[in-house]
């Protein structure tokens, strides 16, 4: 009966070891994957950031880009730059 015991609980030590070693493995395969959630978490501020950014220099852009489109405005009321020979001199 002594060695069925013996048998027994050298088995359920080992079953013990396995088990905690398991146990272990989990435990620094949870830390990585901890590590790289916070790595992608950072990443992702990161490009929102980038991406705010972006958006607020389109924005504050938007209108020097509408000026180049447009065409330009016709000033009215304005005297033409030249004026006109005037009718008393040759001409050619």
């Amino acid at each position: 009966m002594d060695t069925s015991l013996a048998h027994e609980n050298a088995r359920q030590r080992a079953l013990l070891q396995t088990q905690q070693d398991t146990i272990r493995q989990m435990a620094e395969y949870n830390h990585l994957l901890s590590q790289r959630v916070t790595a992608y978490a950072s990443e992702i501020n990161w490009l929102k950031a980038l991406a705010d950014e972006y958006a607020a220099s389109d924005e504050a852009d938007i209108p020097r880009q509408l000026s180049d489109l447009l065409p330009p405005e016709e000033i009215s009321g304005k005297k033409p730059a030249r004026l006109p020979l005037a009718t008393h001199l040759p001409r050619e």
